[in-house]
């Protein structure tokens, strides 16, 4: 903004909008249930708040909805215990990522750009899939545990988890990145993908659309 209108240097301030660390996201829901009194073990506080990935709206979102699913729609009238299972918690997940949508931009990150007459080239997966480098890229995001920044060995081995023998190149990756973040960019219209070509680095800028690529 400085370089486009160099008339307001000096006349703004930075903030500094670091996301939340999961001891924070954390006691959103030990303090939230503790006053409704309902009870949920920690364990699974502790996994909510990992999958918030800094996103104290996301956390309160998590939260909120493991009490619609467990029928709670106000404070109990005497002491509730949530249900401690994976079962619960997939649930609770899957109904959170229903409130953002990202479908277009999954899409788009999935499908690559249009491929101009040649095929791309397809993977085996351990799960038996055979997919080329756009939704393995996606699949890889997906993995545990939740992350926003991806340095590229991580993102790499992340992929190298995913494929049977032949992995995407280095190269190949690197280029499927750059084409993901201009096209999730284009069709979110805001900066919800940054490729960092100079370190190899991909950051996704919003929480919610990592939640949505994990449990949609």
């Amino acid at each position: 903004m400085i370089r486009a209108n160099p008339d307001l240097r000096g006349r703004l301030t930075k903030i500094d909008l670091d996301y939340w660390t999961p001891d924070r996201l954390f006691q959103i829901a030990e303090k939230g249930f503790g006053i409704l009194e309902i009870d949920f073990d920690t364990a699974s506080l502790k996994l909510l708040a990992e999958e918030a990935a800094g996103s104290p709206q996301l956390m309160q979102a998590l939260c909120l909805n493991a009490c619609f699913e467990a029928g709670i729609r106000e404070k109990p009238a005497s002491v509730v215990t949530l249900p401690h299972s994976q079962a619960f918690l997939t649930s609770v997940c899957s109904r959170t990522s229903a409130m953002s949508d990202h479908t277009s931009v999954l899409n788009v990150m999935k499908e690559g750009p249009k491929s101009r007459g040649q095929a791309r080239n397809a993977y085996t997966l351990k799960s038996g899939e055979t997919l080329d480098v756009y939704p393995i890229i996606v699949r890889a995001i997906s993995l545990d545990p939740p992350e926003l920044t991806f340095r590229y060995q991580n993102l790499l081995d992340r992929i190298c988890q995913l494929c049977k023998s032949d992995a995407p190149s280095g190269s190949s990756v690197t280029g499927s990145c750059s084409q993901i973040a201009l096209l999730a960019n284009a069709t979110s219209g805001y900066e919800i993908i940054e490729w960092d070509a100079d370190h190899d680095v991909l950051d996704l800028r919003d929480p919610y659309l990592l939640f949505f690529i994990r449990w949609s």
